[in-house]
């Protein structure tokens, strides 16, 4: 018999064994360790109590991770992952452990439930739109290497500027960062979750700070790129990149979540030759 319940006292050992079968036969495979799973439950704020299982008898075959703060100014929880084992998929689970989890989320007094899912993946979207969430904006997503970066030629900075790299989160370059808000898991809230696993750049003009970088060394995963429009076009952004590749310790690198409208950023891309690797909807349901 099917049953649903949070997480809090499932061992982890058997949450990592579902996620990595559920995700095994997804658009775009992948395993992760325990080490790299449990880092990213840190790093988004999971909440285990307000995390949600299908179970089997006593199986775990089915989950929805969700992480629970503030965003936009009001209380959210985040669904930062949701998977159903190979064997029970099309069975209707997922629909059913949505319609819990909302349930239960409501209950905790929780304003907001946001989520991200993939454009290509039109059954999961529909289901979402069909319990109420909407298209809050359209983000794009990038893979690539360190060579793709370091082998271009690009200009040096004008010694005009200043390049530093503080050893604390600047939470006010974060927080204003110009032009968007950043997705969940890019968020001040979440990277200061790993804060001693964060590296940074910052650009001044004299005593004006008008660009940064943060990226996640081991990952190669760049939460956020950020550049005054006063001075863009410059050559400011293609030197945080490059600086940001030698900074990673890893070969592969990523910024995901921007903006579809953010024709700055998109513009950087290009200026690179890095393709999109692909679109997720950023999706809300008002509680």
């Amino acid at each position: 018999m099917i049953d649903y319940r949070n997480l809090s006292v499932i061992p982890f050992s058997q949450i990592l064994t579902c996620f990595n079968l559920a995700f095994s036969n997804y658009a775009i495979p992948f395993q992760l360790s325990e080490a790299q799973l449990s880092y990213m439950h840190k790093r988004r704020g999971i909440d285990y109590e307000l995390s949600f299982g299908a179970f089997d008898d006593e199986q775990l075959i089915g989950f929805i991770f969700n992480c629970t703060g503030t965003w936009n100014g009001q209380s959210t929880a985040y669904d930062t992952g949701t998977g159903i084992i190979p064997e029970y998929q099309g069975k209707g689970l997922g629909k059913g452990l949505l319609e819990y989890t909302i349930s239960k989320i409501r209950e905790a007094g929780i304003n907001q439930y946001i989520l991200e899912v993939l454009c290509s993946n039109k059954p999961a979207y529909e289901l979402y739109r069909k319990y109420g969430f909407q298209v809050i904006r359209i983000l794009n997503c990038y893979n690539y290497t360190k060579n793709e970066i370091l082998d271009r030629n690009i200009p040096e900075l004008s010694t005009k500027y200043k390049v530093k790299y503080p050893k604390t989160i600047n939470d006010r370059l974060l927080s204003y960062s110009w032009d968007y808000e950043s997705s969940w898991q890019n968020s001040y809230e979440s990277i200061n979750r790993v804060k001693d696993d964060i590296d940074l750049v910052e650009i001044y003009d004299v005593d004006t700070a008008i660009a940064f970088g943060y990226i996640e060394k081991h990952t190669g995963d760049i939460p956020h790129i950020g550049v005054h429009p006063q001075y863009r076009r410059q050559g400011i952004g293609s030197n945080i990149l490059r600086t940001l590749a030698l900074m990673s310790d890893s070969y592969m690198l990523k910024y995901i979540n921007v903006p579809e409208h953010h024709d700055e950023l998109i513009h950087l891309f290009k200026s690179f030759n890095i393709s999109l690797s692909l679109k997720q909807y950023e999706m809300q349901l008002s509680l």
